[in-house]
């Protein structure tokens, strides 16, 4: 949905090293910078952020995509795989690309991975991680300080010791709250108050 897109690629970059440490699930990764996003080839590739990283190991590419719903020009890992490559070809560096998906049932079909062959002469592997950020739970999300990505708590699981009402109030609460300058705090507030009326409308419409 294109609400979401301008704010997603904001906080991608804004808080990238939050979002860098969900993508791969560790705490030990570095963010050294923000690469160029536009990867000029026959046809433009525009991928939501890519970011130089420093792990234990080795210095990577780590490519982020954030999907509302499911991709529907181009199957995923078709997608993936051309901003990866473009990625490699541009850096000469290992590339990892994750793609996090907001809001069910978004993803749900996505393999995270390419793989074909023919016989022992001819084929590819691909793989990449798929993460439903609303499969988190959002208290661990509120929890871990996790500025970055309070704006989709409301999308996350809900605790099961409160109703509906009172975890949206807690989210916005949070947001409103959040440890960072007056425009972004608002930014975060105004997301997040967009999240809890997107859940609240899909909830009605199923109901």
């Amino acid at each position: 949905m294109a609400q979401y897109d301008t704010i997603v690629k904001h906080l991608l970059e804004y808080f990238a090293s939050e979002y860098a440490r969900v993508a791969l699930g560790i705490q030990n990764v570095e963010v050294l910078s923000t690469l160029n996003t536009e990867h000029p080839s026959v046809k433009m590739l525009h991928n939501d952020i890519s970011l130089k990283i420093k792990l234990d190991d080795e210095t990577a590419i780590l490519h982020i995509e954030v999907q509302t719903d499911d991709s529907r020009v181009k199957p995923m890992p078709l997608r993936v795989l051309a901003y990866a490559s473009q990625l490699m070809l541009e850096h000469e560096l290992n590339v990892y690309s994750v793609v996090m998906y907001l809001r069910p049932p978004a993803g749900q079909n996505d393999p995270g991975y390419l793989h074909y062959e023919r016989g022992s002469d001819f084929g590819m592997r691909f793989t990449y991680k798929v993460v439903h950020l609303y499969a988190l739970e959002g208290e661990s999300v509120l929890d871990a300080a996790l500025t970055g990505l309070l704006p989709f708590t409301p999308l996350m699981v809900s605790p099961s010791s409160m109703s509906e009402a009172e975890w949206a109030a807690k989210c916005i609460d949070a947001a409103r709250a959040a440890p960072v300058d007056e425009t972004t705090r608002a930014t975060l507030f105004l997301q997040c108050v967009f999240s809890v009326t997107s859940v609240t409308l899909k909830n009605f419409l199923t109901h």
